[in-house]
């Protein structure tokens, strides 16, 4: 195999970050990489527009010295940069990638709350993690793009998409139903835990930065629970608080590594090792019950 053979899929997965939609369009997928193009900007464009340069004011680039090059890049924005393209370009343009000191009465306006921003910010959290998910399937594609000829492509993707929308779903696609319920089971039951120890209160972005990007693995729940829940005004003191935000963190972290599960169990179809395993398991004529 070439050294550019082996770094092929690599460029799918950088495409793909670079550009939403850029690994399917650099598979030939156009139908694929435009629609993922579009519904990526499109929610980054309008969490944009509901939050400006405050999107910028929750957290800071902690890059310096050796490894000042990185202060160009959003990297310390999660999960936004899974879409590092349009990121890079807003944090150049609006934030402070420039690394020009900002006056102290600009950062002082920026930390002030918008009406929206718990919608703006879902939005552009989410576009983050949507892209990266595309990248991901670009390079997966193209790692194994001989195992998985004949596999279909539009059923790899939607499988990936909607088991990180609704926990399971993912495995009901490909006609893991049993998986699919204790899936969706397990992983709804740790958020519906979380919400009840939390007083509805545990996915707050706003308030807990970096536990909503491990939250985003349970897609719309925690997009509803964001919208819908994090506005609300804490009432009192809750000593059960930061476990029930915990175990909604928890559950999206789960879902992440139940996505990458998918992928085995295509790679598994395309070998036709399903069928292989439930052989195995069937018991031999005249052998012991």
């Amino acid at each position: 195999m070439s050294h550019e053979t082996q770094r092929r899929p690599f460029h799918a997965l950088f495409a793909g970050l670079l550009f939403p939609g850029g690994a399917q369009l650099l598979m030939g997928r156009a139908k694929a990489g435009w629609i993922g193009f579009g519904v990526v900007s499109l929610m980054t464009l309008v969490g944009w527009i509901l939050l400006g340069e405050r999107l910028f004011a929750f957290t800071e680039n902690p890059f310096s010295g050796n490894l000042a090059v990185l202060h160009f890049l959003p990297v310390h924005m999660l999960p936004e940069a899974g879409n590092l393209g349009e990121m890079t370009l807003l944090w150049l343009v609006k934030g402070n990638g420039g690394g020009v000191p900002r006056d102290p009465e600009v950062l002082r306006v920026l930390k002030m709350p918008l009406p929206y921003e718990h919608l703006g910010l879902a939005l552009t959290g989410m576009a983050g993690v949507l892209n990266a998910l595309l990248a991901a399937e670009g390079l997966w594609l193209l790692a194994g793009s001989r195992l998985l000829k004949g596999v279909g492509e539009g059923r790899r993707l939607w499988a990936l998409l909607l088991g990180w929308l609704i926990p399971g779903w993912g495995h009901y696609v490909l006609g893991r139903k049993r998986s699919a319920f204790f899936v969706f089971a397990g992983l709804m039951g740790l958020f519906a835990m979380g919400l009840f120890f939390s007083e509805l209160r545990g996915v707050d972005r706003p308030l807990h930065y970096w536990w909503w990007a491990g939250q985003t693995g349970l897609g719309i729940p925690t997009f509803l629970a964001s919208v819908l829940l994090g506005p609300l005004e804490v009432q009192r003191d809750n000593p059960h608080f930061e476990l029930g935000m915990t175990l909604i963190s928890i559950a999206g972290l789960l879902n992440f590594a139940i996505l990458a599960d998918l992928f085995t169990l295509r790679e598994r179809d395309a070998l036709g090792l399903r069928d292989q395993l439930a052989r195995s398991r069937q018991p031999e004529p005249g052998g012991e019950e």
